[in-house]
């Protein structure tokens, strides 16, 4: 009991098998009454393009029920055997919403980081220029000492620091970063 829709072939439920009914061609009123709509609604359908009818005056009703999926709006369609196709697809629907508020959520927290990230980039080579600064005005001993002793704690509350501002999820992944990035 499946039909595939046309954006993007996922398989939905209608209440026969599309596949055996595929030999299958009926008069538009057995369309209707198979459908549970009327005859004058097929007549529509036909007159619209919406589904196709032999040169016999004949409909495929596996065929019929693709071409509504594709050129109808299945929410607008009354007919029976839309129904749980109906429910299916709002049910997709709710997921893929669900699924696209999860992404940009995700996508938010992965900028967070990667500016996280910068800034502690930027503040290493901020250091490291300083550094060379001092190394040109002042003795090596002095500076290695004063440099050393600087440099740990302030590598230490900047990390912490950095750590500390960003979102309590992303906390985990900065700090690993921030250990590759010492690396």
């Amino acid at each position: 009991m499946a039909i595939d829709t046309a954006d993007d072939g996922r398989v939905l439920s209608l209440p026969f098998q599309a596949e055996e009914m595929s030999y299958v061609r009926m008069r538009p009123a057995d369309l209707a009454r198979l459908f549970g709509v009327s005859r004058g609604r097929v007549s529509q359908w036909i007159k619209a393009g919406q589904i196709t009818q032999y040169a016999d005056g004949t409909i495929d009703p596996s065929r019929a029920a693709s071409e509504l999926v594709k050129n109808c709006d299945v929410n607008r369609l009354r007919a029976r055997p839309f129904r749980p196709l109906k429910k299916e697809l709002d049910h997709v629907r709710g997921q893929l919403a669900t699924l696209r508020d999860d992404r940009d959520h995700l996508a938010a927290r992965l900028e967070q980081a990667r500016r996280m990230c910068r800034l502690y980039l930027e503040t290493d080579a901020w250091l490291e220029r300083f550094a060379e600064l001092l190394a040109e005005h002042v003795s090596e001993p002095a500076l290695q000492s004063a440099f050393d002793q600087a440099g740990t704690e302030a590598a230490e509350r900047s990390t912490a620091a950095l750590i500390a501002k960003a979102d309590p999820e992303l906390r985990p992944v900065l700090r690993e970063l921030l250990m590759e990035a010492d690396q």
